[in-house]
């Protein structure tokens, strides 16, 4: 489309971020990869889950909280049901994990409460004495479905881990040597121990947007709702195109040059997407240094990103 086909005409980032606003089926239909995560519906997927552990009976339930739930299941899947989008297996397991979640909520009510112990489980009966408890069933229902999906979209990518590997160590690495993700419930205070680097999801997320760049004919992208990809796909792409790592890193400034990737900022309840990032117009940092941490250990840092680049090009 033409709107997609302009984004090779502009030449400054923020240009781009105040300008460049995209309807979703236009991202869809004309983007050749796009990769998504758990977030471009389901801002909550972690405060939901925290809810829902602690109701302990039916009557607990919430339904306006369960619809608002099934909506953002039912339109991710509607998303992900789109030839043109994929995923990777670790956003799979997310979802099969909020589907045993649902599962083992729904198999406890069954055993605990008393009304339930004695319906037969149909779903007329289910409807007319409980329509909370259907629509939780039907979440669990649509959670399992997605995951099957999601199964079936995941990027092929791991017989080429030879390559791809090295791009995970190195958006790991810069990502938690410079906090480049927010853990935002803890901030909020819902939790005492900040949880941001306890998955790698991201990171490969990231990692297999750079990987598709370098070494596949379809220019890729990312659509998510979580503001971490923000900085973590800006500051690993300056800091790895610096000119600190030539010509370790020449296969990476070329191609996300020649086979551009973007970032595309979903705005959740809306059918409207932000362009965020275009490869075309990122800037390199001219030398690798990382600041707030001691001179030696950033010097360590850039040894490490040094190492995992000379296996791209091999």
């Amino acid at each position: 489309m033409e709107k997609i086909e302009e984004l090779n005409t502009i030449t400054s980032t923020q240009e781009l971020i105040k300008s460049k606003e995209f309807s979703l089926i236009e991202i869809l239909e004309s983007e050749k990869l796009i990769i998504t995560d758990n977030s471009v519906e389901m801002g909550g997927v972690n405060e939901f889950t925290r809810w829902l552990y602690k109701v302990y009976k039916p009557s607990q339930l919430n339904l306006k909280i369960l619809r608002k739930e099934l909506d953002n299941l039912t339109c991710l899947q509607d998303i992900l049901t789109h030839p043109n989008v994929y995923t990777i297996k670790e956003i799979t397991e997310e979802k099969l994990k909020l589907e045993q979640i649902l599962s083992k909520k729904i198999n406890y009510f069954k055993k605990h409460d008393a009304h339930l112990k004695n319906t037969r489980w149909k779903k007329r009966e289910i409807k007319e004495k409980n329509p909370v408890f259907e629509t939780l069933l039907e979440l669990q229902e649509v959670a399992y479905q997605n995951m099957q999906i999601s199964d079936s979209k995941e990027l092929n990518i791991q017989m080429n881990n030879f390559k791809y590997n090295p791009l995970i160590k190195i958006v790991k690495l810069l990502s938690q040597e410079i906090n480049l993700k927010k853990d935002t419930s803890f901030l909020k205070g819902f939790h005492d121990k900040d949880q941001s680097n306890d998955s790698d999801t991201d990171e490969k997320l990231v990692a297999a947007l750079y990987y598709f760049s370098l070494y596949s004919d379809k220019s890729p992208c990312i659509l998510t709702s979580d503001t971490d990809f923000v900085s973590l796909i800006g500051v690993t792409t300056r800091l790895i195109g610096t000119n600190s790592f030539l010509p370790d890193n020449e296969i990476f400034r070329k191609r996300t040059i020649e086979n551009p990737f973007r970032l595309y900022f979903k705005n959740r309840g809306k059918d409207t997407c932000c362009l965020k990032i275009n490869s075309l117009n990122e800037k390199y940092i001219p030398n690798f240094k990382i600041i707030n941490i001691p001179q030696k250990r950033s010097l360590e840092i850039e040894e490490e990103v040094r190492q995992e680049l000379k296996k791209l090009a091999i």
